[in-house]
């Protein structure tokens, strides 16, 4: 799993590429609770995930408490098909604001 982050005005662009499963997901998830903690809006750019585990599931939806505690929003933007299908069959998608792609969720979180 890689984690990249970028800033774009006012919104933190967190991408996530490869496999988040149980062998990543504690790693992401202690880097994701310091980010949402960080005072921005948070866009999850999911466009390189591969895979997502009940571990992933897992770890997106505490980002979210974590977001939404801190005042914040945390969004998904260009979710692939397989990991979106996962997360509609568990009742996930529907914790998130989603965007099809970067652009409109930077946009959005921005304000504009």
């Amino acid at each position: 799993m890689n984690l990249t982050q970028r800033t774009a005005g006012e919104v933190l662009v967190v991408r996530l590429a490869g496999e988040l499963d149980g062998r990543a997901a504690p790693a992401v998830q202690s880097q994701l609770v310091e980010l949402c903690a960080a005072g921005r809006n948070v866009l999850l750019d999911l466009a390189g995930l591969t895979y997502l585990s009940s571990a992933g599931l897992r770890t997106l939806l505490l980002a979210h408490r974590w977001a939404q505690a801190a005042g914040r929003r945390l969004a998904l933007a260009a979710v692939p098909d397989r990991p979106a299908d996962v997360m509609a069959a568990t009742g996930f998608l529907g914790f998130f604001e989603l965007f099809d792609d970067i652009d409109a969720g930077i946009k959005a979180l921005n304000g504009r």
